[in-house]
């Protein structure tokens, strides 16, 4: 560690001379005195530069656009690279990075154009499925904090472990970054809703109107219905335009209010269908009992009819004819239920900590 390089923190201009301990996970920062400055894990650890002249790296986090760590040649920087052997090849990859930008946008400018030729609503699909999932994650979490505030959720926590276990079930997503997230928000209304980046509220009303696990087990089968689509980036360029769709992508919510958002959360009645089929097709992949998503449509039919509800769960507003609904989703009452008895009691009490 006698090797002395340089760090920028980002707040000043002015260097610190710091000595380096690499390791096999991370790098360590000092100063003189030894006193630690950093630690980088270098799973995050990207170039930002190399000097041409004295063949210097310019280091920096994937996660801080400030801070940079530059590494003298010698002895550290020839072991860093030969234990990362990826961090000699940076140039290559901001050049793919580059290309796929291009690539990207310049499919989604064909999109467009063919949108204003073929008509919008055909494209808004086209440009869905080109949006890559960490920029629709980028949105997913965005939504979350504006109309899914800490203080709204539910965090009882074997009740929201039951709830995820279902999700698992219907949706065994082998990669973390892409499983569906469950959450439960405190609010009376029978409803769920899915966001982009596979992200699904479920409301404490629906919980507690629900008879029995199989009916809350369809409900979120609708629900990933719509996710496994891509209904919500359908819905948010559909109704916001593409323009605030990549404002949100960069970090602008501003151009999104709350009103906005609840309107690019509603579904077209042809949505709704296709999220109805796809989550039987879900529940009986999974080999749970399918009939819950009809019984439940049916208990909110009966809730209409006697005034217990004034308005339709937004998963069923778009599409007013229950009826119609109710007979295009019955099943027979075959298959493993959706959650053990503790399970259930576990979800029902999800919100009594709140």
């Amino acid at each position: 560690m006698s090797e002395l390089h340089r760090f920028f923190d980002g707040r000043v201009a002015k260097p610190h001379a710091v000595r380096l301990a690499i390791g096999t996970a991370e790098i360590g920062i000092f100063d003189e005195r030894n006193a630690t400055i950093a630690v980088w894990p270098l799973s995050h650890v990207r170039v930002a530069d190399q000097n041409a002249v004295s063949g210097a790296y310019m280091l920096r986090l994937d996660s801080d656009d400030a801070a940079r760590l530059e590494i003298a040649p010698g002895a550290q920087l020839d072991a860093l690279l030969t234990q990362q052997p990826a961090l000699r090849r940076w140039r290559a990859r901001e050049l793919a990075g580059l290309l796929r930008g291009f690539l990207l946008w310049g499919a989604v400018g064909v999109t467009v154009l063919a949108g204003l030729y073929l008509g919008w609503s055909r494209a808004t699909i086209a440009i869905a499925t080109w949006i890559p999932f960490a920029w629709e994650d980028r949105i997913g979490a965005q939504v979350e904090s504006l109309m899914f505030p800490e203080r709204t959720r539910c965090t009882g926590e074997e009740g929201l472990r039951a709830l995820q276990a279902l999700g698992d079930r219907l949706w065994p997503e082998q990669d973390p970054a892409r499983k569906v997230k469950l959450f439960v928000r405190k609010e009376g209304d029978p409803n769920a809703f899915a966001v982009p980046g596979h992200r699904i509220v479920v409301f404490s009303g629906l919980i507690e109107r629900a008879r029995n696990p199989e009916m809350v087990a369809g409900v979120l089968a609708h629900e990933m219905g719509h996710v496994e689509l891509n209904h919500p980036m359908r819905g948010f360029i559909h109704q916001l335009g593409l323009g605030v769709v990549v404002s949100l992508i960069f970090g602008d919510s501003s151009l999104a209010s709350l009103g906005q958002l609840a309107l690019a959360l509603s579904y077209s009645r042809e949505m709704e269908r296709e999220a109805d089929a796809r989550g039987i097709a879900l529940l009986q992949r999974a080999g749970i009992r399918a009939d819950g998503m009809a019984a439940f449509f049916g208990v909110i039919k009966e809730d209409m009819r006697t005034g217990a509800f004034g308005r339709l769960p937004e998963f069923l507003s778009s599409h007013p004819d229950l009826a119609a609904r109710i007979a295009a989703t019955q099943q027979p009452p075959t298959g493993a239920p959706a959650m053990s008895d503790a399970e259930w009691q576990a979800l029902r009490k999800v919100c009594d900590a709140t």
